[in-house]
């Protein structure tokens, strides 16, 4: 070992050399392999996000036909119960409101309620406040106050309290169209209006 300084020989250079390459050129790959796995998972988020956004405009539609049927219902209701009428003759209002009493009800928007989530936060948020109100509305069943004659003050003040509630009710629901009307207004730019 005479003139050796200790480096070895050159056979363990070779191979320490191969292997440096080797971890080299597995770090590449690897990297390689991430990126290709980043990509994927974007196209796959694209994908997910386009197909929401084609869920979404789909349900907003429905919701805004629906919507829009009971809405009529119920500003026929808001007219009949308009409160200056109510205390001109509220057993009249009263009946001329039970007449028109909204028949309709909202089973597509309350069935997919659980699928708001391809809404932005707002809009599912306008929509589930919009599902909660209509269904306190129905099962009160204010449409029960309307019912009979209760007597002079009485049947005026439960005459307005229906009213009051269907007035409410009706900007709720104004509020969740408005809400709805970019998705919906991508598949079908003609939408009825949003009249009140």
């Amino acid at each position: 070992m005479a003139g050796s300084a200790g480096w070895g020989d050159v056979a363990t250079w070779v191979a320490a050399l191969a292997t440096f390459a080797a971890v080299l050129a597995a770090l590449f790959a690897n990297r390689s392999s991430i990126k290709a796995l980043e990509r994927a998972r974007s196209d796959e988020l694209a994908r997910a996000a386009a197909a929401n956004e084609a869920k979404a405009q789909r349900l907003a539609l429905v919701f805004d036909h629906e919507i829009h049927l009971v809405l009529g219902d119920l500003f026929r209701v808001c007219n009949a119960l308009a409160p200056d009428e109510v205390l001109r003759n509220a057993r009249a209002c009263s009946l001329v409101a039970s007449s028109l009493w909204p028949g309709r009800n909202l089973p597509l928007l309350t069935q997919f309620v659980a699928d708001l989530d391809v809404f932005e936060i707002r809009t599912a948020a306008q929509l589930t406040l919009a599902v909660s109100r209509w269904q306190a509305f129905t099962e009160a069943r204010f449409e029960r106050l309307l019912e009979g004659d209760t007597g002079g003050a009485t049947n005026q003040k439960n005459v307005l309290l229906v009213g009051g509630a269907c007035s409410a009710l009706a900007d709720d629901l104004v509020a969740a169209r408005r809400a709805i009307r970019p998705y919906a207004a991508k598949l079908r730019p003609d939408l009825p209006p949003i009249d009140r």
